[in-house]
């Protein structure tokens, strides 16, 4: 995977959330996410032991090397963290509907910001207190739109960010 392909953009994010840049569900996606596959939760601190998880490891290995096939392949059949923003309160439609949280950069890119774990999540955006879990390749075969990208762990050393192509790349990796 080229630099192009995936992109470090922690900085980008800092700067998109501090100028309160964060767009709610412009997009939603539902396709092959049964039931079974999603997990709606609050913050609760149930972190894995050792507080790492499957998609966190990967995404380790990859800011050592970019390239790493196997840690590709381990990212791309993970689970991720998706902010829900919604109205715990409210009837929020269908829950087999996810809807993505976009957040715009400052030069007008607009990426979806995904998290390895609850804690990554919550340093990220302490205002959020409720994710849905969602396994990575499915939600990367329904992909909303080829001008959104997406951000794994954005506003860490760690964080990558993946354009359409990237995205493709790591879709394909995941069947």
């Amino acid at each position: 995977m080229t630099d192009d392909d995936a992109r470090r953009d922690g900085d980008d994010f800092d700067r998109a959330r501090e100028t309160g840049a964060d767009r709610t569900y412009p997009h939603q996606t539902r396709g092959d996410l049964t039931d079974g596959d999603l997990v709606g939760g609050d913050l609760v601190g149930g972190e894995p032991a050792g507080g790492t998880t499957r998609a966190g490891d990967a995404l380790h290995r990859l800011a050592r090397d970019q390239d790493d096939s196997a840690a590709l392949g381990a990212l791309a059949t993970s689970d991720i963290l998706v902010p829900d923003l919604s109205d715990p309160g409210r009837d929020n439609g269908d829950a087999r509907v996810v809807k993505l949280p976009v957040a715009e950069q400052p030069d007008g890119r607009q990426f979806v910001p995904t998290f390895t774990s609850e804690r990554r999540l919550a340093d990220a955006l302490p205002g959020v207190g409720r994710y849905r879990r969602v396994p990575l390749g499915a939600l990367l075969r329904m992909w909303p739109s080829e001008d959104l990208m997406l951000a794994v762990d954005p506003g860490t050393e760690e964080g990558l960010t993946f354009p359409a192509e990237g995205i493709r790349a790591l879709a394909a990796l995941a069947d």
